[in-house]
């Protein structure tokens, strides 16, 4: 008879200990277990739908994820997000990030020091292209464009990047970053026609 209300209180403990753990483990937010962009799709095309000169209403291809990364380096991965065509070889994407228990556009501070989100463009024809790049480890979203002349080679290669300030919560148009990788990303394009 001891011996089974010991163990009957030792199990009742285990499980009230395991279920305090559970409640309070940080391992379980919504943010590092839950949150899956994919299922935010119908919140994603709200927030577009509500926000000026960024729409997705009209558009012939459908809103979803393509990519997701922690930029913020927060633990929580952000969304780039496809919201349409941008014209006859790229698609629209927006950034998302996750703020408290919703999606929210990314705020981006360009080099004029204006703020907003901003659209990014991706997709190539023969002679132009542009690509949305990142590097997590340093919280940096860079997108780059080039073009090619009539004999194939690169006649123009530009790249913007963005590093993620948590004093403004904004990527940040950093010029010394877009040098750098625009330097790297273009001499690759330049190798690869």
């Amino acid at each position: 008879m001891r011996k089974k209300i010991l163990i009957s209180l030792t199990a009742a403990i285990l499980l009230l200990v395991v279920g305090l753990a559970l409640r309070f483990c940080p391992c379980l937010e919504p943010s590092s277990k839950d949150l899956v962009w994919a299922k935010q799709i119908s919140k994603i095309k709200t927030i577009l739908k509500e926000t000026e000169d960024i729409s997705a209403e009209g558009q012939l291809r459908p809103v979803q994820v393509v990519r997701e990364a922690d930029l913020t380096g927060d633990g929580v991965p952000e969304a780039l997000v496809a919201i349409g065509s941008g014209g006859a070889y790229t698609d629209d994407l927006a950034l998302f990030i996750w703020q408290g228990d919703k999606p929210v556009l990314a705020k981006f501070i360009d080099a004029a020091g204006e703020e907003g989100p901003i659209i990014l463009s991706e997709g190539a024809s023969v002679r132009n292209g542009a690509s949305v790049n990142w590097k997590p480890e340093q919280k940096v979203i860079y997108a780059g464009s080039w073009n090619v002349d009539f004999d194939g080679a690169l006649a123009d290669c530009e790249v913007n990047a963005y590093q993620y300030n948590r004093d403004s919560l904004a990527f940040v148009y950093n010029q010394n970053l877009s040098a750098d990788l625009g330097s790297q990303f273009c001499a690759d394009l330049r190798q690869s026609l």
